[in-house]
């Protein structure tokens, strides 16, 4: 890590600075051989400077030139092993060609550096002389040393600390006179300080092994430290290092892990797990020994194995390290998963030696950037549908207006004639429902209820939409059904739905059952609708079912198995339901079928009887006032009203509307009823017209129509001026109907 790179290299420096003024010669060198400094000193007395001599090698051939001598130097090299070692004397040959004799100690400072202190030693005449006087100096170098020391004797006296151990622990040689002192007050806790002088007097417990200590400081804090034990004569010498620090680092990192709702796994340099926190096992549901020891190549879809692996010098593949990236991998229920993820190569003293690989399920979050991305692209259909919707209902008030205009001459047609104008007309009319639910599709809208017959709308919608099919329908109706108040349009969009669905479950045809009851729910029935009647329809397959892995998804929004499916039918017939006060549930078992059940209330209002198109109405010498911008449906108006003994005054834009009223009643006789188009593009349409017209005319008989079928307007005309509705695209029938009801003769 960073940080603790840093702080080795502030302790380099802080070493050097030391070391820079010390009347004797230094240096350093690593466990790879390499020199990595040496002192003035040295360089006074030895003549080189670490450039001289960047290895051991280049030392060994300046230093002792003589191959027969530097054998006999190799062979007496002491192995770093203990922290301290044994003082030898060489013959060394300085940079000027002078040969002097010097002292030579190795101390290790931690695992792969440590220091050689040197002392000139050519003039002194007993090696007992030098020896005394080295350790002299070396208790000089000791009480510089960064690390605690204490120094005890066989009989575990404490003869020295340095000023290291006192800073760092806080004891005096006074407060621990001997070793029972130490550890009674370095190990307060009884079990625990047992368990250490358990561990000490195991036989052949090696004393110069590093043993890491939680120790009690004097003013009661705890310090985690590294003991180092060496034996010199006969005094045993051990060396503190602090890692408080690191571990306090280690156990707050190690928190992160193991709390972290990422996913991180470690690998080592050949791409095999070898570290997982909990985060793993909780999302991929595999159990540790699942993935220990296993390639992360094992859990991700082939196809997206390439985006991590790259091809190595030896041809062969390899992990790779990479930026932020995105896989779908397997889960142990066979659930697909994608993960957002990035690896890290591990590098220690230039060597690669394993990879942090983090990974984030982002499967919720992309399903709901889809979401968003489909509902921007139906918000988009919306827009589309509106305008096409009231473009192509405007278009199918000429074609069915002008259809009930000649099957008003039945006379003069003959029964072939009257039977494809009647076959024209349903066509249109159904047409007009396609319209209506593109329109919920796209918005769902509020729906327009009126009381109708559920048998009769079962009937027509089923008879369409498996005209041409291999599937055919049976149909069971109890008798004396109530009616319901639905929204034609959209119910039959919901059997449209079911009918294709159960249909396309039998690709080789069969029979689709549809029955319909009356039922009543009560406060102890299970199905949660509010108390009341209702009529029960169900819907039979016997396709291939709908798997129980899916079962709790098919009404969930873009939900879908059809490769060209949307996923909105089933959730857009739920939500048509709901707008009904009614209810959609299903059964299904795999292989057997699949029913639908759909509850409706009943009315108690009647089903409106469509006046008789043979019946005379008086109309004549009435005024109608038109506000539409489409001149097809004026004209459409003008001669059906014309038909009916009415004077229509056209308007084609609500911009100039009280003006162009009052000049309508100025120029003839009074108005008697208005319609008016709902909306006009680049103009005012009926929804403000009807405003201005309102506070000058409050009882003035206003009609709204409009090829928006769905707009809330429609459906509460009242709330907003209006007297009646009047559905593009609509019938003379309609018409009828609509004037009979407000022009009184």
């Amino acid at each position: 890590m960073d940080f603790e790179i840093d702080k080795k290299e502030k302790k380099k420096i802080r070493f050097q600075r030391v070391f820079d003024r010390l009347p004797i010669p230094i240096a350093i060198s690593d466990q790879n051989d390499q020199n990595l400094y040496v002192n003035p000193k040295f360089t006074e007395i030895l003549g080189y400077t670490v450039n001289d001599i960047p290895n051991t090698e280049s030392w060994m051939n300046l230093a002792y030139p003589d191959p027969k001598y530097q054998e006999i130097i190799k062979a007496k090299l002491p192995e770093i092993t203990s922290a301290i070692t044994q003082p030898r004397i060489n013959e060394i040959k300085c940079k000027d060609g002078q040969v002097i004799s010097l002292l030579l100690q190795d101390i290790s400072i931690d695992d792969n550096e440590f220091i050689t202190i040197l002392e000139d030693v050519t003039e002194k005449l007993k090696t007992e002389e030098l020896l005394i006087k080295s350790q002299q100096r070396f208790r000089k170098i000791v009480e510089y040393f960064p690390y605690p020391i204490v120094v005890t004797t066989p009989r575990n006296d404490v003869v020295y600390v340095n000023p290291a151990f006192t800073k760092s622990l806080g004891f005096t040689i006074e407060d621990i006179p001997n070793a029972k002192t130490w550890y009674l007050k370095a190990y307060p806790n009884p079990e625990y300080r047992n368990s250490i002088i358990e561990e000490s007097q195991v036989p052949n417990h090696p004393k110069t092994t590093p043993i890491e200590r939680h120790i009690t400081c004097k003013n009661g804090d705890f310090k985690d430290l590294i003991l180092k034990n060496i034996t010199i004569g006969d005094e045993d010498i051990t060396i503190f290092q602090d890692i408080s620090a690191q571990r306090k680092a280690e156990i707050k990192f190690q928190e992160i892990i193991e709390n972290s709702r990422d996913m991180i796994l470690l690998l080592n340099e050949k791409g095999i797990i070898q570290m997982i926190n909990p985060a793993v096992t909780a999302i991929m549901g595999y159990s540790e020994d699942d993935i220990i020891n296993h390639s992360p190549l094992e859990f991700v879809l082939p196809e997206f194995q390439s985006l991590i692996l790259s091809l190595a010098p030896d041809g062969k593949k390899k992990i790779q390290e990479t930026t932020l990236q995105e896989i779908d991998a397997k889960k142990l229920n066979g659930e697909i998963v994608t993960l957002e993820f990035f690896t890290r190569n591990i590098i220690r003293n230039g060597k690669f030696i394993g990879m942090l690989s983090i990974c984030r399920d982002i499967s919720n979050r992309k399903k709901i950037n889809e979401a968003q991305f489909q509902q921007q692209k139906i918000e988009s259909i919306g827009l589309l549908a509106g305008g096409l919707a009231h473009d192509f209902n405007n278009i199918l008030v000429s074609i069915i207006g002008n259809i009930n205009l000649f099957q008003m001459d039945e006379d003069t047609l003959t029964t072939e004639q009257q039977d494809m104008l009647m076959d024209l007309e349903k066509a249109a009319m159904r047409a007009r429902d396609l319209t209506n639910q593109l329109l919920t599709f796209s918005k769902g809208g509020t729906p327009i209820k009126k009381p109708e017959s559920i048998e009769q709308v079962i009937r027509d919608s089923a008879n369409f939409i498996l005209r041409g099919s291999k599937s055919k329908c049976t149909f069971y109706f109890e008798s004396n059904l109530p009616p319901v108040e639905i929204d034609v349009g959209q119910i039959n969009q919901v059997l449209n739905n079911l009918l294709i669905n159960a249909s396309q479950a039998m690709p080789h045809g069969g029979i689709i059952d549809i029955s319909v009851f009356r039922e009543k729910i009560d406060n102890k029935s299970s199905i949660p609708l509010i108390p009341g009647c209702y009529i029960k329809l169900i819907i039979e397959d016997k396709g291939v079912g709908i798997p129980k892995s899916i079962q709790h998804k098919i009404f969930e929004p873009y939900f879908t198995t059809k490769s060209a499916g949307t996923g909105l039918g089933l959730s857009t017939s739920y939500s048509i339901l709901k707008k009904h006060k009614g209810l959609i549930t299903f059964s299904s078992k795999p292989g057997e079928g699949t029913i639908f059940y759909i509850y409706l209330p009943t009315t108690q209002k009647n089903v409106l009887i469509k006046p008789d198109p043979k019946k005379e109405i008086c109309l004549s010498r009435c005024r109608v006032f038109v506000l539409d911008d489409d001149k097809n449906i004026h004209k459409f108006l003008i001669r059906a009203f014309s038909h009916l003994g009415l004077e229509m005054v056209s308007c084609y834009n609500g911009d100039h509307i009280l003006e162009d009223f009052q000049a309508a009643e100025k120029s003839g006789k009074k108005i008697d009823i208005v319609f008016m188009d709902l909306t006009i593009p680049g103009g005012i349409g009926g929804k403000d017209a009807v405003k201005i017209l309102r506070k000058k005319y409050p009882d003035l008989k206003i009609i709204v129509f409009s090829g928006y079928s769905n707009d809330p307007v429609i459906a509460n005309f009242k709330d907003y001026g209006f007297d009646d509705f009047l559905e593009k695209p609509f019938s003379i029938e309609q018409l009828k109907a609509i004037l009979s009801k407000w022009i009184k003769n």
